[in-house]
């Protein structure tokens, strides 16, 4: 009786172990702005891969949209962090939103574009509003950057 009592107090901790080592843990993540994709097909000219960041490469003109894609593991309110840069010229400048998603395409909440705080910042990061995802739904940032110069370097979320 005595075996079978250490051996299953040994099972019960060996289980107790595997439940806490498997149990799914949520932490902040960071991804290079590079690993988005220029909105419309038409504009990949008009980005460049600046050593992981999105630039606007001044090829195009007007204002061109960058999308970042940000995988998520539950269903709940996230507010990106965007590490941007803009060239010191009133021309040039960064605005991004965070958008929520179902699995099928339709819209679920969406920030609106949102500046950086000061105009006069050059550099820096910013945080577009929180959105929450829905299950079976995604997040994902939306970067309009216009001018040569403008550019993301990460969010993190």
């Amino acid at each position: 009786m005595k075996s079978f009592l250490k051996m299953s107090g040994a099972f019960a901790m060996l289980v107790v172990a595997a439940a806490v080592t498997l149990a799914p843990t949520a932490s902040a993540r960071t991804v290079g702005s590079a690993s988005g994709a220029a909105y419309s097909t038409g504009d990949v000219s008009c980005f460049s891969n600046d050593h992981g960041a999105a630039d606007n490469n001044g090829s195009c003109s007007g204002s061109r949209t960058w999308l970042v894609s940000l995988p998520v593991d539950s269903a709940q309110a996230y507010n990106p962090t965007i590490w941007y840069a803009e060239a010191a010229l009133l021309s040039v400048y960064v605005r991004c939103e965070t958008a929520t998603r179902y699995d099928n395409g339709s819209s679920y909440g969406i920030t609106g574009y949102q500046v950086p705080n000061s105009d006069n910042q050059t550099s820096g990061s910013f945080q577009p509003g929180s959105e929450t995802v829905p299950a079976d739904g995604y997040l994902w940032v939306a970067c309009n950057m216009t001018g040569s110069g403008a550019e993301i370097f990460s969010i993190a979320w």
